[in-house]
């Protein structure tokens, strides 16, 4: 089963990195193997690094906050086509404290949601 996590991972924020070692961990108790699941990231090469998994961008950043949110969604459908069951890790996902980067973030859980993930 292919996997994707969403989170606000990449920052070395020790409680959103421990949500993503919790859900690895769960993943791989249930026998779903680091190699099918990859990971949304503020930083992915550092987030592949730390836990041994493919990472991608989590938000796309292209001038204006539309910009950035076409090139995020078309992003993410992309790697999400061939995925069958994404979850959402929590962290910085839902804070209203980033004006710009929060609904971009949720933006992701809820194009998982129309592609019926």
């Amino acid at each position: 089963m292919r996997v994707g996590i969403i989170g606000n991972y990449g920052h070395n924020n020790n409680g959103d990195e421990a949500i993503l070692l919790g859900i690895l961990s769960q993943l791989e108790v249930i026998g779903i193997p680091k190699e099918e699941v990859v990971v949304f990231s503020n930083h992915p090469a550092i987030t592949t690094k730390q836990y041994n998994v493919k990472a991608v961008p989590l938000v796309i950043k292209k001038g204006t906050a539309a910009s950035s949110a076409i090139a995020t969604i078309k992003a993410a459908k992309h790697i999400m086509k061939d995925l069958e069951l994404v979850i959402i890790g929590g962290g910085g996902l839902l804070m209203d404290m980033y004006r710009r980067d929060a609904p971009l973030y949720s933006m992701l859980g809820t194009t998982a949601k129309k592609m019926r993930l």
